[in-house]
């Protein structure tokens, strides 16, 4: 979850058969917001992060293991290209103003074949 105010928070949830849910908290209560589809295959987002009520950005994987990088503009949440070939995704804090997402292999991979993308916000 991340939250920029009393008025403006993200959340999204996890669904094994099913696109993640992308929730928004007003400061009174959640609605779900629409999230876009990827053709052909269904994504699973395991963070959020927002600076702004015009900026947030959502991590995860898609159904056939693609890094799924989605932002929102302050009107709707937009597909971003991945920066790294198909891996689970961790999402932490860097800098004020960015974050990076940690792009993981396997988990039998070793440290140098996994790789991280600095994303600023």
């Amino acid at each position: 979850m991340a939250a920029t105010s009393a008025t403006n928070a993200w959340a999204v949830d996890n669904r094994s058969h099913e696109d993640s849910r992308i929730w928004h908290w007003n400061g009174k209560r959640w609605s779900r917001v629409a999230s876009p589809a990827i053709a052909g295959q269904t994504y699973s987002l395991g963070g959020v992060a927002a600076t702004s009520a015009k900026n947030a950005w959502a991590v995860g994987t898609s159904s056939l293991g693609h890094t799924v990088i989605l932002h929102w503009n302050g009107a709707r949440w937009k597909r971003t290209p991945s920066p790294t070939p198909p891996a689970p995704v961790t999402l932490t804090w860097g800098v004020p103003k960015s974050f990076r997402a940690a792009l993981y292999g396997a988990p039998n991979e070793p440290s140098e074949r996994r790789r991280t993308a600095t994303i600023s916000v």
